[in-house]
């Protein structure tokens, strides 16, 4: 799959002074990653702090679809059961879906079920989009 036909999604779990093995242990599954408040990432010369505790689970390199629905829909059939779990622990301060989308066609898009949006609403998770346009190779988009 080329650059500019990329999508993703990501399960992201964030919270302070969380561990993430207990988000691995109420959900049941092992996050893709994970990060701790204070970590230092980064290159050197733009090396960061990590400011907040975080659990992942993405399906990128562990899922090819050429649909995004496909990609939320493969996260939830891994961790629905066992997400209202983490609405017990105070720890966790934000349950969302990060979709990734790298778009190579000029108007494309997806649609999303009420079902799935009903569904990731019983499970407090908000949906956000990242959404990038090809580029000519020179930087600016072709559109």
């Amino acid at each position: 799959m080329s650059y500019g036909e990329m999508k993703y999604a990501t399960l992201r779990v964030y919270g302070r002074e969380m561990d993430p093995a207990i988000i691995t242990e109420a959900l049941g599954v092992k996050p893709s990653s994970t990060q701790r408040r204070g970590d230092r990432v980064g290159a050197k010369n733009r090396e960061r702090e990590i400011q907040v505790d975080g659990w992942f689970l993405t399906s990128r390199g562990s899922f090819e679809s050429p649909d995004m629905v496909g990609h939320i829909a493969w996260l939830l059939d891994h961790v629905a059961g066992s997400l209202p779990r983490l609405q017990d622990l105070s720890e966790v301060t934000l349950v969302n879906l990060f979709c990734c989308w790298h778009v190579s066609e000029w108007n494309e898009g997806c649609r999303i079920e009420s079902s799935m949006l009903l569904e990731l609403g019983r499970l407090g998770v908000s949906l956000d989009f990242d959404i990038y346009g090809a580029s000519n190779g020179e930087g600016s988009s072709v559109y």
